[in-house]
């Protein structure tokens, strides 16, 4: 089972700290689970959880999909 609290959400302003806000998730707690799931899973964050509460735009920079070596 993945938790909010295996993952970072970082969120860079740059330097108008206007939106769009770039965000990325990085898993912070390793993933020992030996389990394939061939859907995925879903990990979801508010934007009031992440501090974006107010923000209507933001960009996702991490890659979405399979990113691991290990397969």
């Amino acid at each position: 089972m993945y938790r909010q609290k295996d993952f970072a959400v970082e969120v860079n302003k740059g330097f108008t700290g206007k939106p769009p806000y770039l965000l990325t998730i990085r898993r912070i707690r390793p993933d020992d689970s030996k389990a394939f799931l061939e859907n995925g899973t879903v990990v979801k964050f508010s934007k009031e959880e992440i501090g974006l509460s107010d923000v209507i735009e933001m960009i996702l920079i991490n890659e979405i999909g399979d990113t691991s070596p290990h397969r």
